[in-house]
């Protein structure tokens, strides 16, 4: 005869036992998914670090480049093809891979200058927002949206609480929302347009090609060497439209193929129609250079961007940005 008491302990005893294999199971998942994460997240912070150290070798490297292209004269060269701006550098590494690219950063117009004061310390934008807007028009904003656009920058960066004709100053973003406040210096990234009345995003990516932030408050000295048809809008803006589009392209394009001998050449149809050349405005060399680097350990990437300005025999690191171009 089948004891019935005795089946129902064996099968309580089972499932007893099932219900513990199973806790351990979960416990034991745990244990290997916290050791699993921690053991990745150490690999990445590992990784991270190298890719750190790297960045700051890949700037070492980059600026004594620069330096001794400045000191032996071959930036003069360095956009012709074949030039140190149209080939990509590949950095040794033992660990991992690594490459950079130097780019020319002078053809653009530098929004920084609409911070500049006279020597009474009053604001001095007139020309460089006639100039802004005279750009900003010929990439096909109306001409007095190109001046308040000019007017909310110079509101932005200059130190007073006036507030420009069209412009914004803190008791208009104060006023918003979420408020916040206006610069109160030079910009650090044209990114930060975004934050600026006016500024949508179309109008935003319509000028960003056209526009840098520099550590200065000076204009650029655009390297006529390195310029291209689409660069024309800057010539154009910088002779107060009194040079043609089309004219501008046509010059650009007839750059001889070692480059201009002198600025003379670019200028000369546009003193032939009676235009003045402009002073300081323009190079045969690139004093304002971008460096793309981009750097990987295991599976992990960086991408880092580096300013230097060349100055006489060497280069000095200005800015230096993680993460993709803005």
């Amino acid at each position: 005869m089948i004891d019935i008491r005795k089946s129902r302990e064996r099968g309580a005893a089972l499932i007893i036992v099932l219900l513990l294999v199973a806790t351990l199971s979960f416990v034991l998942l745990s244990i290997s998914t916290v050791v699993t994460g921690g053991v990745k997240r150490g690999y990445n912070e590992r990784a991270r670090s190298q890719l750190i150290w790297r960045s700051f070798g890949a700037a070492r490297v980059a600026r004594e480049i620069l330096s001794k292209a400045a000191a032996q004269k071959t930036l003069v060269t360095a956009t012709n093809p074949g030039g140190m701006f149209s080939d990509q550098l590949t950095l040794p590494d033992a660990e991992g891979a690594g490459a950079m690219r130097f780019a020319d950063a002078t053809r653009c117009y530098n929004v920084n200058v609409l911070g500049k004061t006279s020597e009474n310390g009053q604001a001095d934008v007139a020309g460089p927002a006639k100039e802004l807007t005279t750009l900003v028009t010929a990439l096909g904003l109306g001409e007095s949206e190109a001046a308040a656009m000019a007017a909310v920058i110079g509101d932005w960066i200059d130190i007073d609480i006036s507030q420009n004709v069209q412009g914004a100053e803190d008791s208009f973003y104060t006023a918003l929302p979420v408020p916040f406040r206006t610069g109160g210096g030079p910009l650090a990234s044209v990114s930060e347009l975004r934050a600026m009345d006016r500024i949508t995003e179309q109008r935003y990516l319509a000028i960003r090609p056209f526009l840098c932030a520099l550590p200065s408050t000076d204009p650029v000295a655009v390297n006529l060497n390195a310029l291209t048809p689409r660069d024309a809008p800057l010539i154009y803006a910088m002779t107060g439209g009194d040079w043609g589009l089309d004219q501008i392209k046509s010059q650009i394009e007839s750059r001889p193929p070692g480059g201009w001998p002198d600025e003379k050449s670019f200028w000369q149809p546009y003193v032939a129609q009676g235009g003045s050349l402009p002073q300081g405005r323009t190079k045969l060399v690139s004093d304002w250079v971008e460096v793309r680097a981009r750097l990987a350990v295991n599976d992990q990437t960086m991408e880092e961007g580096l300013l230097f300005r060349v100055e006489a025999d060497k280069a000095v690191l200005y800015s230096r940005s993680f993460g993709e171009s803005q």
